[in-house]
């Protein structure tokens, strides 16, 4: 199954970003345009600001995690209800997980697209995806250190995402 993935829904769809900010039901026509425009079966993930509804730093406890499936006739929907820090969501390139980073314990954490079997899967700062073409393996590039001081400077790694624990530095430059 092939998805197109985007970060910025708002900006994606070319509606004000209210109209993405809370369930919706579902709309078959707002499906067909979404996918006219992508071209494809889309998936869409983002954090909401539940408290100030201002915020998209990724900062705080005020998050849940949003979710749109262009096909699956659900709608706008809260992936994760429960408050915290969903930062960067980044949708697996199967569509089935997303890879999110946990700024206030500096963990990556990986959750499945219905919400189930949230984990945490290294320390760190996740900021990309990437599947092997050979072995379809995911690997995740970030910095294995939590924001703060020397973070700048610590170097870029990677890792499976089904096997953490095997990494590689691969960037040691600021």
């Amino acid at each position: 199954m092939s998805f197109k993935v985007f970060f910025s829904a708002a900006l994606l769809f070319g509606l004000p970003w209210q109209a993405w900010s809370q369930e919706q039901s579902p709309d078959p026509q707002r499906d067909r345009e979404v996918e006219k425009l992508t071209g494809a079966h889309t998936r869409v993930a983002w954090q909401r600001d539940v408290v100030e509804g201002k915020r998209v730093d990724g900062y705080g406890e005020q998050f849940v995690l949003m979710g749109y499936d262009s096909r699956d006739g659900r709608g706008v929907r809260t992936i994760l209800g429960e408050t915290g820090s969903y930062m960067r969501p980044l949708i697996t390139p199967d569509g089935q997980r997303i890879v999110f980073t946990d700024t206030s314990s500096g963990k990556i954490c990986v959750v499945n697209w219905d919400g189930s079997e949230r984990r945490e899967v290294a320390n760190g700062v996740a900021g990309a995806l990437w599947r092997d073409p050979e072995t379809g393996e995911i690997w995740v590039y970030g910095k294995a250190q939590r924001f703060g001081e020397g973070f700048n400077e610590a170097p870029l790694v990677r890792f499976r995402l089904d096997r953490p624990r095997e990494s590689e530095t691969i960037w040691t430059r600021t």
